[in-house]
């Protein structure tokens, strides 16, 4: 399982294209529904997008994708087949030239990650200082926040949105249509 900063670092070098498919909601719903024909479990349906996703950045090669859901989702070869084929025609068929792109990159041309500077104990250093971070991240840059799936994030982006609008209609005293359910109709 590739490290979230592999995972950003991956994504920043994507095609257009592939970054805008992964963060359609068009592919999340296309998953959510090839998991649904094909009986997942909605916590399978999940390791299917993780695994959908690492297949688009690159992570998983063609010829192993089918063993990785076959062997991560727990199904049988022949439903990880038909997922794989549900997938072809759904989504990887509309972004397949960017895909070829992303699979035939060699791995020589990973940037490499420079080493963390080196830099004086932080006894040494006086409070307040911006040199007096932790130790484990290079100068200047803060530290790095996990990141999330770009499938969990849409998700959260949409419970975010969704508990703010109800938390300003509770404000509000207002309900759908300007209706009180709880009321029953004056005649």
């Amino acid at each position: 399982m590739p490290t979230p900063t592999e995972i950003q670092q991956r994504f920043q070098r994507l095609p257009q294209e592939l970054k805008d498919a992964i963060f359609s909601m068009d592919t999340a719903e296309a998953i959510r529904m090839i998991g649904k024909k094909h009986r997942l479990a909605v916590d399978k349906i999940g390791v299917l997008a993780d695994e959908t996703g690492y297949f688009m950045l690159g992570f998983t090669k063609p010829e192993h994708f089918i063993g990785k859901l076959q062997r991560n989702l727990g199904v049988s070869e022949e439903i990880s087949k038909g997922i794989t084929e549900d997938l072809n025609v759904r989504i990887f068929s509309k972004i397949r030239a960017s895909l070829r792109r992303v699979h035939t990159m060699e791995e020589d041309h990973v940037i490499p990650v420079p080493p963390p500077v080196s830099r004086p104990p932080a006894a040494e250093l006086p409070k307040g200082s911006p040199l007096s971070a932790p130790k484990d991240y290079p100068l200047g840059q803060p530290a790095p926040a996990p990141m999330p799936s770009p499938f969990e994030s849409k998700l959260q982006e949409k419970v975010f949105s969704a508990q703010k609008e109800l938390s300003e209609a509770r404000e509000q005293k207002t309900y759908p249509g300007n209706k009180d359910p709880y009321r029953e109709p004056i005649s």
